[in-house]
């Protein structure tokens, strides 16, 4: 089957609503970056881009899937939230 195929058997009653281009509350890879970033920074200033590019893979690497699977599980409420809202930015 096609991707829209599969996304259409997924989504309840085929309901679909744009993907508003800048997004961030309804983008779960903005929220991993956002932690990924505190992380980077977090007690330790890279000298350089070698140092820099160790220490991503690292914080790449100490990712907990539970907060992969809490992002992704949120979506609907935020989606939810996001609508009663019309659109608005939902905060923290």
């Amino acid at each position: 089957p096609t991707n829209m195929a599969v996304i259409t058997a997924k989504v309840p009653g085929g309901h679909f609503l744009a993907w508003p281009p800048n997004s961030p509350d309804l983008s779960p890879i903005e929220n991993l970056w956002g932690w990924m970033d505190s992380k980077l920074h977090k007690n330790h200033k890279c000298k350089n881009v070698e140092e820099l590019k160790d220490k991503l893979e690292q914080v790449r690497q100490s990712i907990p899937p539970a907060l992969l699977h809490s992002m992704f599980d949120g979506m609907k409420a935020r989606m939810e939230r996001v609508v009663e809202l019309n659109g608005d930015y939902i905060g923290k």
